[in-house]
């Protein structure tokens, strides 16, 4: 399955069996995200999780295609990737405020606190992040506005690298 952002919906579309170049006929899962700007499936595939510059994240399950919460606040977050890795479950969030952060994989349910647990990762940039990507070694790769590409170790919380 793939997911999209975009017009003020999230799609979810499944892509399995598809030979390349075919149309991927309607989506599976589709919702209202005000000003959505990015979408993420989580490693099972179980969940898709969205934000946007509404500042606020959405979980929807796959399975029920009811919503996994009410729409949780987030002042910052544009961007969002899972982890591939099961031992070490997280999803990485990026945005408006020059901020890489993790938070824990397990997708909150209404009775878990409304503001999980996060750790900001030291990347170092000053503008907005717009793009954020984690590898199947638990690195999360960030760039932004201000030019800089930053690698992080995930599980140590430290930047790597970066230009």
């Amino acid at each position: 399955a793939v997911a999209d952002g975009g017009a003020g919906m999230v799609r979810v579309y499944r892509i399995a069996g598809n030979a390349g170049g075919e149309d991927l006929g309607a989506p599976i899962l589709s919702y209202p995200h005000h000003d959505a700007t990015g979408a993420a499936l989580a490693p099972d595939a179980g969940a898709v999780i969205s934000c946007g510059l509404d500042s606020n994240f959405r979980a929807y399950s796959l399975e029920t295609l009811a919503p996994l919460f009410p729409p949780r606040p987030s002042d910052y977050a544009v961007r969002l990737a899972f982890s591939p890795d099961p031992s070490s479950p997280f999803l990485a969030a990026c945005g408006m405020d020059s901020s890489v952060r993790l938070l824990p994989h397990a997708l909150p349910s209404p009775s878990s606190p409304a503001t999980p647990s996060e750790t900001a990762l030291p990347a170092g940039h000053t503008d907005w992040v717009r793009s954020v990507h984690v590898t199947p070694h638990g690195q999360v790769l960030s760039c932004g506005d201000d030019g800089r590409i930053a690698v992080c170790d995930a599980s140590a919380g430290l930047c790597v690298a970066g230009r």
